[in-house]
C-alpha cells in the first residue's frame, strides 16, 4: 500500500511541475526523478516475486513424519532428548505429539 501512495504523490508532482512550469521550474529534475523511481518499483515488484519462488527443502521433515533421536538444549540450557519429550509425564500419561519452533535468531 506504502508504494501504492508513493507513487501517486509521485505524479501529482510531476503533473503540478509540467503544468505550472513558472512556479516549479524543475522539469529535468522531476523527469530524472520520475525515471529512477520507476526503475526503483519495478526492481522492488521483481525482487518481491523471486523471494516467493523459494524452492522448499528437500531434507525438511513433513508433517506427520517421524523424526530420528536428537537433543537440543532447552530455555534454561539443559540438554532435552526427543524421547524425553515423548516420555511419560507425572500422571502416567503420553503426549502424542510434540511441536518443534525454530527461530532465526537468538534474543
Amino acid at each position: 500500500m506504502l508504494p501504492a501512495i508513493g507513487l501517486i504523490f509521485l505524479f501529482i508532482g510531476l503533473a503540478r511541475a509540467f503544468s505550472q512550469s513558472a512556479v516549479y521550474s524543475g522539469k529535468i529534475w522531476g523527469s530524472c526523478v520520475t525515471v529512477i523511481t520507476l526503475v526503483l518499483v519495478a526492481g522492488n515488484i521483481v525482487l518481491f516475486q523471486k523471494t516467493r519462488d523459494v524452492p522448499n527443502p528437500a531434507g525438511a521433515p513433513q508433517i506427520g513424519q517421524r523424526l530420528p533421536e536428537f537433543t537440543l538444549s532447552d530455555s534454561s540450557g539443559q540438554p532435552t532428548s526427543l524421547s524425553q519429550l515423548l516420555s511419560a509425564s507425572a500422571d502416567g500419561s503420553r503426549p502424542r505429539a510434540v511441536l518443534l519452533v525454530f527461530y532465526r535468531g537468538y534474543w
